[in-house]
């Protein structure tokens, strides 16, 4: 009702919308708010937030992840932050390593983000470790092998090359586990490999899961900025609806009759389709003729007038046949015309080709043999040379 309220305000005299306001509230159409919208940090970044020794991160066991957020579908993917995060624990479950970032401007949606996440993290880590994520398509993307994960069709090809030389063909090097658990799970929740989860993999886990959301909150979105989101979706969710209700009853709306007989009716009735015969391929419409009669015999037997014409090039009698108005007929069938192949179609290119060159071949600019030979023109060259030579050395002595 707000909406028939809202509309019915804006009409005119004429009972017509404001241009501004036509497409919006007859086919649901909005102008883009993207030009209001923050947005976010294109440059990637990387801070560690536990040093690694000086001497380099001993081996260890590598968790991966990454993190997307205010990606809602009513924001419609505009004010999205993400984030990335690895860590390295030891056997004790102590970190070792710790880092996490934003991802370039080029690496957009969740996947992207995890797939950076173990980039990063397999040229940080010591090489041999295992590695561990809960993105389950990126740890199925490695296992595909290096011909795969190098292949110029892949969409994060910038992520995907680099990532195979780091893991050196070591695709069971990166496991699989389950995301988002808790200390149930641990002993319960089975890995890629086989093995049952661990309290060491709850602790890496949930630990690069928060640096990770904590790195795609450091340039939120503001209030007011997903408010005008939501509510414009709102709006021309309404709309559309709207729109959609209205076109099925002026489809189909019930109307009650004086006798009382119920029924439904249309806004406007289609125009009624005129049939069209179809014509027949390789077939003619034969009438079957009455049975002749004895005098008709002979003009059923008369064959077209046939006269000699000179030929236009040989200049010869040649013969033409003037009726031709009944075609000849093989079973009742018109004889079918040769279906064109490829080499027609390519010799028709051809000959269009020939066609053309010939035509322009005469117009191409003729080479003209210049008036003066270039034996004349090195001799003079030389003499300008002696020339600036000679001013050179008597300027000194004047």
């Amino acid at each position: 009702m707000h909406l028939y309220n809202k509309v019915h305000s804006m009409l005119r005299e004429d009972g017509t919308l404001p241009p501004d306001h036509l497409l919006l509230y007859t086919r649901a159409l909005h102008k883009s708010i993207e030009p209001q919208i923050t947005k976010p940090p294109s440059e990637e970044s990387f801070t560690w937030h536990v040093p690694p020794p000086s001497d380099g991160i001993p081996p260890g066991r590598v968790y991966a992840d990454g993190s997307r957020l205010f990606a809602e579908h009513k924001y419609c993917d505009l004010i999205a932050r993400q984030g990335w995060a690895f860590a390295v624990l030891d056997n004790e479950g102590v970190v070792i390593a710790a880092a996490s970032g934003r991802t370039p401007w080029w690496a957009v949606g969740i996947h992207a983000t995890e797939l950076w996440a173990l980039l990063n993290a397999s040229q940080h880590a010591c090489p041999g470790s295992p590695f561990f994520t809960d993105c389950k398509a990126v740890q199925v993307g490695t296992k595909n092998g290096k011909a795969w994960m190098t292949s110029p069709a892949r969409k994060f090809g910038r992520a995907w090359s680099p990532l195979s030389s780091a893991i050196e063909g070591d695709e069971q090097a990166i496991i699989w586990m389950p995301a988002h658990c808790d200390s149930s799970s641990v002993g319960e929740a089975s890995l890629s490999d086989g093995t049952k989860m661990t309290s060491i993999d709850l602790i890496g886990n949930d630990t690069v899961d928060m640096l990770a959301k904590a790195d795609a909150r450091q340039a939120p979105p503001s209030l007011g900025e997903r408010r005008i989101i939501a509510d414009t979706s709102n709006l021309v969710k309404d709309i559309a609806q709207w729109i959609g209700r209205c076109t099925a009853l002026a489809n189909h709306f019930p109307f009650t009759s004086a006798d009382g007989t119920k029924k439904h009716i249309r806004d406007s009735d289609a125009k009624k389709r005129v049939s069209r015969q179809k014509p027949l391929r390789g077939k003619l419409p034969v009438a079957r003729p009455k049975p002749p009669s004895p005098n008709s015999v002979t003009s059923l037997l008369s064959v077209p007038s046939f006269s000699p014409q000179p030929s236009v090039k040989t200049g010869k009698p040649q013969g033409v046949f003037h009726d031709y108005a009944t075609p000849i007929l093989k079973g009742n069938r018109v004889p079918k015309r040769k279906r064109p192949t490829s080499k027609d179609a390519e010799d028709r290119e051809n000959a269009s080709f020939h066609t053309h060159w010939r035509a322009f071949r005469d117009q191409r600019l003729q080479l003209v043999t210049p008036t003066v030979s270039a034996t004349d023109r090195l001799k003079a060259l030389r003499e300008r040379v002696l020339a600036k030579r000679n001013c050179g050395e008597a300027s000194p002595n004047t």
